[in-house]
């Protein structure tokens, strides 16, 4: 890229919230916690067609991870016992911009975010 403003590494550095910030974050992220390795086991929980957000989980014998992520410019939820019920009491260990939130037996899950809770 030749422009003028094109993005470069000291100047992502030099910025708090920038994406090399946010990399270095979750690099440490998935170093602390196993169920987030290549050798955590995968399984979908909630994903609806043309629709966020997308709920996985990772887990080692260890512990477990739920990622909630919803890409999309709107906000979303969900409204299902069997899934919502496992959120009681985790523990948010990461979020982009918002995090999502239990109220009132609904997932609420922001715009253009990411959570990752660890049940305990």
């Amino acid at each position: 890229d030749e422009s003028s403003d094109r993005p470069c590494v000291s100047a992502q550095m030099q910025e708090e919230n920038s994406l090399w910030h946010e990399v270095k974050k979750l690099i440490v992220l998935r170093k602390e916690h196993p169920a987030l390795l290549s050798f955590g086991d995968f399984e979908l929980v909630y994903v609806e067609k043309n629709a966020y957000p997308l709920i996985y989980k990772r887990t080692t014998d260890k512990e477990c991870i739920y990622v909630v992520l919803n890409p999309s410019g709107e906000a979303a939820s969900v409204d299902d016992d069997k899934i919502t019920s496992v959120f009681q009491g985790a523990e948010i260990i990461y979020h982009v911009h918002e995090s999502a939130k239990m109220a009132e037996g609904v997932l609420n899950i922001p715009a253009e975010s990411a959570t990752f809770f660890k049940l305990s």
